[in-house]
């Protein structure tokens, strides 16, 4: 409730402050689900926007394995289960990411967010390894078009390069970057924004598993 939000805010509640050792205010608007969609989405972005000002770190990590937070916070089990499977601490940024929602995504990335608030890193992502290594890596393999737009709008790093599920008879790369795995996933929106991106995107690995500009792959398993 951002009415309510504002009132603890103002009157000097920690934006900070973790529910049971767990889960930040800021974790719990990211991934708080109601059924009665529109307004509660709004309503979810402007209690982020409030923290945010009020100096929420958007970048904490986001668990929860813990019953306690679960049930005092009620969540979209179907986001922090698959979740769980990879990562148990997922960002707030992640969990926009992951819920496809492209506004909150950009509510968290703004860079109009007052002091003392700084906004999410596009690029912070959680459990090695994973999909969730990376913000952008997870846009493209869940196919959330606009989400990657707001990642990239907000100078988001797409030269990713993942572990490919099979090595191409016509390279001998192992690796594939986020166009192919747009193009292997039939992600086609996902596939036009890294297009019009494709400067930044479009890296290949040479001969000794680096990509061409330099940067270490990262070495996620093949999405699926």
């Amino acid at each position: 409730d951002a009415a309510l939000a504002k009132q603890l805010l103002d009157a000097g509640a920690d934006p900070n402050a973790w529910a049971d050792g767990s889960a930040t205010a800021l974790c719990v608007a990211a991934a708080r689900y109601n059924d009665d969609a529109e307004n509660s989405d709004a309503d979810r972005r402007q209690v982020a926007a409030l923290l945010l000002d009020a100096g929420a770190d958007a970048d904490a990590p986001c668990d929860f394995s813990s019953e306690t937070t679960t049930e005092a916070a009620p969540v979209a089990s179907s986001v922090t289960d698959r979740a769980r499977k990879e990562t148990p601490a997922l960002t707030p940024l992640l969990l926009a990411v992951e819920r496809g929602d492209a506004r909150l995504a950009r509510t968290l990335l703004s860079t109009e967010t007052e002091p003392p608030g700084t906004a999410a890193d596009p690029d912070r992502g959680a459990g090695p390894g994973s999909v969730y290594q990376s913000p952008v890596l997870l846009a493209v393999v869940r196919g959330h078009a606009d989400v990657l737009e707001a990642l990239l709008d907000s100078g988001a790093n797409c030269a990713v390069l993942v572990a490919s599920s099979k090595r191409r008879p016509d390279t001998a790369a192992a690796h594939d970057n986020l166009l192919d795995i747009a193009r292997a996933m039939r992600h086609h929106d996902a596939l036009q924004v890294l297009v019009r991106h494709a400067d930044a995107c479009d890296v290949r690995a040479d001969d000794d598993g680096l990509p061409d500009d330099g940067d270490v792959p990262q070495d996620a398993p093949p999405p699926s």
